[in-house]
């Protein structure tokens, strides 16, 4: 998701998050880094070297991705269990979108639907669609990506709300490609909405800790 609009790019580089994402793309060693995945041990979560045994610490995060190790901890509050009830009233919240929208896109994001057929919850032998608690990537980025455009196309105006939407939208990519990934490389888990509910908070977790937490468990 390209930052085209003026103001979309200046809100999304105010998030600390921005530093990691920058360095995502930076060139990094490929031989070195697999070799330390070659001796790393998930019993221990420690890499078994010649000369020492050694772990991840927070810090080396910290030094890696840029991202703060001190602040309020992801987890406090986090809910990976949400009902789809509760996960459509925080699209509306974040997104903008009512609940037969985020419906939609649950269940898109198992099975494109017909066309004609999008917002129809059952199969045609009246069973219900399955749908699960993510977004497809491809229909995100269609969604929210090339702002610039739609704004001078007069596709809509970037006033605070749709800004609002707009920058959410690219910290949950982000999020679900980037700082957590999906492994399918498809999807998006729509439970990282809740960190993002308040925009002004995101500076104040710390990433580094999560992020470290989160690879460890892979």
């Amino acid at each position: 998701m390209r930052l085209s609009c003026d103001e979309f790019a200046t809100k999304v580089k105010e998030c600390m998050l921005w530093k990691a994402i920058e360095l995502a793309h930076v060139e990094f060693d490929i031989v070195a880094v697999s070799a330390f995945l070659e001796r790393h041990y998930p019993e221990t979560y420690t890499m078994h070297l010649p000369f020492v045994e050694m772990g991840i610490t927070p810090d080396d995060c910290h030094n890696i991705t840029g991202l703060p190790v001190e602040g309020k901890c992801l987890q406090e509050g986090y809910n990976p269990s949400m009902s789809y009830e509760a996960l459509e009233d925080l699209a509306l919240k974040c997104l903008g979108w009512d609940a037969r929208k985020s419906q939609y896109e649950f269940r898109r994001a198992v099975r494109s639907p017909q066309r004609g057929d999008e917002y129809n919850p059952r199969e045609a032998n009246g069973t219900l669609k399955k749908k699960v608690k993510k977004f497809k990537l491809v229909k995100w980025k269609a969604a929210f990506g090339g702002t610039k455009k739609k704004v001078e196309k007069g596709m809509f105006v970037m006033d605070r709300e749709t800004l609002r939407h707009h920058v959410t939208a690219f910290w949950l990519c982000m999020l679900g490609t980037v700082i957590f990934p999906d492994t399918s490389g498809n999807r998006m888990d729509a439970h990282y909405l809740q960190l993002l509910e308040n925009p002004d908070e995101m500076n104040n977790y710390s990433w580094a800790t999560c992020v470290l937490a989160f690879v460890l468990k892979r």
